[in-house]
């Protein structure tokens, strides 16, 4: 029996190493793929806890509480109320509330 050349026993390895990195690219995309969205979920759940304890310590306070939707194209379409930046005085006479479009009912207004 002949001992293999060097050129195959080199592309042999080349060939096993590249489908070996192939399948853990494979394996990491789809992990950070789950990883993203676990993540989307619970920055979702949380903020939607922190607007429900918004909205009830504001009706608790008697303060004014109004939804608001910046993407509303009608005549009333205005940027959003307040302003948020450095040393700016937060008003806290009304409380607005924005409602995500993908939990509209109608989602295309």
């Amino acid at each position: 029996m002949e001992p293999m050349p060097w050129e195959l026993v080199f592309a042999g390895v080349v060939a096993v190493s590249t489908a070996v990195n192939v399948v853990l690219f494979l394996k990491f995309y789809r992990q950070s793929i789950d990883l993203q969205k676990r993540m989307n979920w619970y920055t979702g759940s949380i903020e939607s806890y922190a607007r429900t304890e918004l909205r009830l310590h504001a009706e608790q306070a008697g303060k004014e509480i109004v939804w608001w939707d910046p993407s509303y194209s009608g005549d009333g379409k205005k940027v959003w109320p307040q302003e948020f930046r450095h040393n700016a005085d937060a008003r806290v006479d009304k409380v607005f509330i924005g409602l995500p479009p993908h939990l509209r009912k109608n989602p295309e207004i």
